[in-house]
């Protein structure tokens, strides 16, 4: 019998197309534009193929989504927990699970968007269950277990769709490096504005106040939120008082630092409901 031909791999310099190759072209739409950018057109340019061509692989928009949902399980980091060294497990599942929210960027604005659960494919579940498993293994209790389970969910993929977006696809002419802890004030609620307060500029001061988050990344902390001036970063002493406090005294930190700390709080959120007398095993984390 002869050996059966294999696809070539690319054809006139562009590959050759395929279910997951069109489905993961749909994910960098997705990834770029948003749900409502994502059509069948829209995927076939981002291919440089006519959208006629896509219908050879895909009956419909709901069968690209449904290939999009099973490369995506596909992706999805298998949970390697071990109750044994559960805090150095549960944080590389948070670094993995991180990943891949980033690697699928608007997924979850998908899942908001639109109804996906005809489109769930097999085995879906199977990562959230055997986290469950491993809460409940630790010793917590279901409730505590289901707790632990939702909110380890919801700050990796929290974290990753808005933190981490903000900063791998920041806005045209935005440097996230750039921007201060906190944002000025408008016009109208600063100090200078308001009646009966003076102005905290002195004679030598410009005339003009310093945009805050310019266009140079390397910019101090101090330049990029005022100077010392008494309405550091456009907030006023007197009705922002702890706002103005960490502008003046934090240091703005990378997200990957920002990351590790909410995991240690998170591990630390867990190790305190293990170590709670079981009359209040149930009591919230």
């Amino acid at each position: 019998m002869p050996a059966r031909r294999r696809r070539p791999e690319a054809r006139l310099g562009r590959p050759t197309l395929t279910r997951e190759r069109i489905a993961r072209a749909a994910l960098r739409v997705l990834g770029r534009a948003g749900p409502t950018e994502l059509t069948m057109r829209n995927v076939a340019a981002d291919l440089q193929v006519s959208p006629r061509a896509l219908y050879n692989y895909v009956s419909d928009r709901d069968d690209l989504l449904r290939e999009v949902m099973a490369i995506c399980h596909a992706d999805r980091p298998e949970p390697r927990l071990d109750p044994g060294r559960w805090r150095e497990s549960l944080r590389q599942y948070c670094l993995d699970l991180r990943s891949w929210y980033r690697a699928h960027p608007g997924l979850l604005a998908l899942a908001h968007a639109e109804n996906l659960t005809h489109l769930a494919a097999p085995g879906l579940l199977d990562a959230d269950d055997a986290l469950v498993g491993f809460f409940l293994e630790l010793g917590l209790s279901p409730q505590n277990a289901y707790r632990a389970w939702t909110i380890t969910v919801l700050q990796v993929a929290g974290f990753a769709e808005i933190w981490d977006t903000w900063h791998d696809r920041p806005p045209a002419g935005l440097v996230p490096a750039a921007v201060p802890l906190v944002p000025p004030l408008p016009p109208t609620d600063r100090p200078t504005d308001r009646p009966g307060v003076e102005a905290a500029r002195t004679d030598e001061s410009p005339a003009t106040e310093p945009r805050v988050g310019g266009s140079s990344a390397e910019k101090s902390n101090a330049e990029r939120l005022g100077g010392g001036r008494p309405d550091v970063g456009g907030l006023a002493a007197e009705s922002h008082p702890h706002l103005r406090r960490i502008s003046e005294e934090v240091t703005v930190e990378p997200p990957d630092v920002l990351f590790e700390s909410m995991v240690t709080m998170l591990l630390a959120g867990i190790e305190a409901a293990l170590l709670r007398p079981a009359r209040k095993a149930d009591a919230p984390l």
